[in-house]
């Protein structure tokens, strides 16, 4: 069983914490060079599909179900202790994939509008790993 721990001190996870800010800018802006260091070194094919993939997240949430992202802001950290025994397949399945231990998730949530024009708030989780040495992003504003 996977243990979870809530608020834990951000400072102890700034690297993620920064790295989620980052990543929000890269999809609020569409910037593929942005996002690039944030994520595990792709092969040739993952690469070549980055671009089109990072357009349609875009898309998502700037013109799709959700109108723009402002004031984005991280809340706590969560820490996945024992990823690869994790109740939470994806980050099982990464993390046996990627052989990785802890799953740290940066909390975060922006003032948006939906589609039909009402306020709103999103939230979700930027989740990272570390994979050789550095912090890894897993998802892309999930």
């Amino acid at each position: 069983m996977s243990f979870l721990s809530l608020g834990v001190e951000a400072s102890d996870y700034s690297v993620p914490i920064e790295n989620c800010v980052k990543a929000a800018e890269a999809v609020k802006n569409n910037d593929a060079a942005l996002l690039k260091p944030l994520v595990r070194d792709l092969n040739p094919e993952e690469e070549k599909a980055m671009t089109p993939y990072l357009a349609k997240v875009h898309t998502y949430y700037t013109k799709g179900s959700y109108q723009g992202i402002r004031n984005f802001r991280t809340k706590d950290v969560q820490v996945i202790e024992n990823a690869k025994t994790s109740i939470y397949q994806d980050t099982r399945e990464n993390a046996e994939k990627y052989n990785y231990d802890e799953e740290i998730w940066v909390n975060y949530s922006f003032d948006t509008s939906r589609v039909d024009k009402k306020d709103a708030v999103k939230s979700g989780q930027c989740k990272f790993a570390q994979i050789g040495g550095r912090w890894v992003m897993m998802n892309v504003l999930n």
